[in-house]
């Protein structure tokens, strides 16, 4: 198997040698030339785990490119990346780590690309697809998103530093090592029997610390609350046992795990690894909170250690595994002995600050303390379960009662310390998740969501809310499998069908969305949104009679809401219903007095409905607003017209054509009026600029036509007439065969 990061990195990689734009074939994607900029994204696991990413591209051709990947809350690791076409497919290479844990890499493929969102996956070594990867340009993510990364990042420079590192030549590793080993024989002291005491920091919790050494043999104790948490390993076996919750577990050495406790102590010694078949990759410098450093890259086969060592003693300062960060800090005694003093272990889950007040050695220690009790044998099979269950979810109902008050920030601190004595328990990270998502933390939710669903994926209640964490990072196509998969649950509510249909909607899957709301408005528990939505969408889809039902049903749910009282009105003006429509549109307007919009709508339904008189009562009390459109008053001059006052209704023409000169529709009104009073040469004026605006309208000509015969001017109304006709205008045809013979 890859290593996790392996993973992340390079797959990221596959991302960047995308357009923006359209769905990209192999071909395109092979001459593809990525933008240059800031991109952001996610690497989702099967198991659930999930990386935010942040990748700057500096240079970029056809099917090439150079760039930098940030990967925030992977120990907050930036790693310089090449884009390389081989065998017709667009593969990336990871080059070298310029900053934080040390990985090994390999090459990885992109799958699709659609408007700014690149997906991709990696493969492991026989070709089968290993995570999953969505990558959008900074120019798709909103305000609200990028700040969010910018917490992540400040919070990932918090925990685990942020720094960089230059190449060194390799030749000069033998010299830096040779300084190290003789500082090395000097603190022998650690090869002798020991004791320290001091203290323990982890996730807001303080412990005792009382340590004993005698290498390779260890005993860690740690006690809080007059309870103790033991790690011990002898000659054949590492063990821990867990006095809070009266539990134990015991492995034999070569089955243990390199994350375990005994692990943060004892960092074997880079010339044992290179006995051990490990090879110097690569060696760099750099400065890291003070400290300058010579950085040693230690690799055999897919496995890959850093150490650190201190240019000033020669001492390794950090040292990096697969899943954590050791950082060793001290002191030279009297004796010219280095002391430890602080010991730093950070992995992505969590950080413990070992603080070592008081340092003993040559002391005498009985090998039995290293070796686990008949107590913690029985405990480690099967003993204590109930217990533990009862302590954990002692937290995680505090937990749920500061939900209930509404204090999310102190119920995810007890959620966490459920999860530390229980981290099976799958609830215990529905709770936590959902106490991240109240307070905006999107990806710790995704994450402990994730891990909920690793530990039971039948708690389909848990995939509506990663999908509504989805949908607020607008991952809307993430998002709507998982909220697909949350129908499934008994205990569904209207809020996972409200996701689901959004995101549909939000992708412009308008009739999936309409679908969606259609089942919602079915629901006992829907409320106003539901029947305002699945109306909005059913107007969309111009379902006019289906949007008033439940429009209506929105307005009497919800009868002061302007939203709905409008598109009700809108409804009802797209089924003719004009009346109607001013009815509601008046109704908006008592709600909003100073949305003109509405007021347009208004005017608009009046006319509409051969209102004329009322609507002149209404263009006269809103024609002088400054949003006053050609429109209105070209609507306010036709009922004006109709009701007689053709004076004002000229001066409304006028102020139509003023604000838009280039609507031949205006001219024609004005030329009718014109006509009707007698002004024979102002029509046929504007008929005669109609025309020039749009010449493929039969009836401005055989219009025209009448006006020149009125005007005794035989040859331009002849010329109409048979423009008209030769376009299908019958009466015209007519006319012209009338009065255009040479009879007369």
């Amino acid at each position: 198997m890859k290593q996790l990061f392996t993973l992340t990195l390079a797959l990221l990689m596959s991302l960047v040698q995308l357009s923006a734009l359209g769905q990209t074939t192999n071909k395109e994607l092979l001459n593809s030339k990525l933008d240059k900029g800031n991109w952001y994204g996610e690497l989702v696991f099967p198991s659930g785990t999930t990386f935010q990413a942040h990748m700057e591209v500096l240079k970029s051709q056809k099917g090439a490119f150079d760039g930098i990947i940030h990967w925030p809350n992977y120990f907050n690791t930036k790693t310089k990346v090449e884009g390389i076409v081989e065998n017709d497919s667009l593969k990336i290479k990871e080059i070298e780590v310029i900053s934080g844990k040390v990985m090994s890499l390999d090459f990885y493929l992109i799958k699709s690309i659609e408007e700014g969102t690149i997906k991709a996956v990696a493969l492991d070594d026989e070709g089968a697809e290993e995570a999953t990867f969505t990558f959008r340009n900074e120019k798709l993510l909103s305000d609200k998103e990028l700040k969010t990364f910018g917490k992540l990042v400040k919070s990932a420079n918090e925990k685990y530093g942020s720094f960089t590192f230059s190449p060194v030549e390799l030749s000069k590793a033998d010299e830096i090592l040779s300084q190290f080993n003789k500082v090395s024989e000097a603190d022998s002291i650690y090869l002798k029997p020991l004791k320290f005491e001091g203290k323990v920091e982890v996730e807001g919790m303080t412990m005792d610390l009382l340590c004993y050494m005698k290498l390779p043999k260890m005993r860690i104790e740690m006690k809080i609350m007059g309870m103790s948490l033991i790690f011990g390993k002898d000659d054949s076996v590492s063990w821990n046992y867990n006095g809070m919750a009266k539990i134990a577990e015991i492995k034999p050495l070569d089955e243990s795990e390199d994350n375990n406790m005994i692990a943060d102590f004892d960092n074997s010694d880079i010339n044992e690894l290179l006995e051990d078949g490990f090879e110097i990759r690569r060696l760099s410098e750099g400065e890291f909170d003070g400290v300058s450093f010579y950085r040693f890259v230690l690799s055999k086969e897919k496995q890959a250690i850093a150490y650190y060592i201190n240019k000033e003693n020669y001492r390794v300062y950090r040292v990096e595994k697969e899943n954590d960060i050791t950082t060793t800090t001290g002191e030279v005694n009297e004796k010219g002995q280095f002391v430890m003093k602080e010991i730093k272990v950070v992995r992505i889950a969590n950080t413990m600050t070992f603080l070592i007040d008081e340092f003993s050695l040559d002391q005498e220690i009985d090998d039995a303390i290293f070796s686990p009790t008949e107590e913690t044998i029985a405990l480690a099979e099967g003993n204590g379960i109930e217990r533990m269950q009862k302590d954990s979810d002692y937290f995680n109902e505090l937990g749920i009662d500061f939900y209930r008050e509404g204090k999310f920030e102190e119920a995810a601190a007890e959620f966490t310390k459920a999860i530390n004595l229980n981290s099976k328990n799958a609830t215990y990270y529905s709770n936590r998740g959902t106490a991240h998502k109240k307070l905006g933390n999107w990806y710790k939710a995704i994450s402990d969501f994730n891990q909920c669903l690793e530990l039971d994926p039948k708690r389909n209640d848990v995939f509506g809310l990663l999908g509504e964490v989805k949908y607020n990072l607008k991952d809307y196509s993430s998002a709507i499998p998982d909220l697909q998969k949350s129908l499934e649950d008994s205990s569904v509510t209207r809020y996972n069908y409200y996701y689901l249909a959004m995101s549909h909607f939000r992708q412009d899957s308008t009739q999936q969305a309409y679908e969606v709301f259609s089942e919602i408005v079915k629901r006992e528990d829907a409320i106003p949104v539901d029947y305002y939505n699945h109306g909005y969408v059913a107007l969309s889809l111009e379902k006019n009679s289906e949007a008033i039902t439940s429009l209506k049903q929105a307005v009497e749910l919800a009868p002061t809401s302007l939203d709905y009282v409008n598109y009700l009105g809108i409804a009802y003006f797209r089924t003719e219903a004009y009346d109607k429509a001013a009815e509601f549109f008046k109704s908006a307007i008592e709600l909003n007095e100073d949305d003109y919009v509405l007021k347009q709508n208004f005017t608009d339904a009046l006319f509409m409905g051969k209102k004329y008189e009322d609507a002149v009562t209404y263009f006269r009390a809103y024609i002088d607003h400054p949003k006053k459109t050609a429109k209105m008053h070209n609507q306010f001059a036709i009922s004006l017209e109709n009701t007689q006052r053709y004076d004002e209704a000229l001066v409304q023409y006028d102020s139509a054509i003023s604000m838009n000169s280039t609507n031949a529709y205006y001219y024609d009104n004005r030329a009718g009026l014109h006509a009707g009073l007698g002004h024979l040469e102002k029509a046929i004026e504007d008929y005669t600029t109609s025309i020039k605006i749009y010449a493929k309208d039969p009836e401005i000509y055989y219009q025209r036509a009448l006006l020149h015969k009125k005007n005794h001017d035989k040859y331009s109304a002849c010329m109409d007439l048979k423009v008209a006709a030769d376009m299908g205008h019958e009466k015209a045809k007519k006319e012209s065969d009338d009065y255009c013979s040479l009879e007369n």
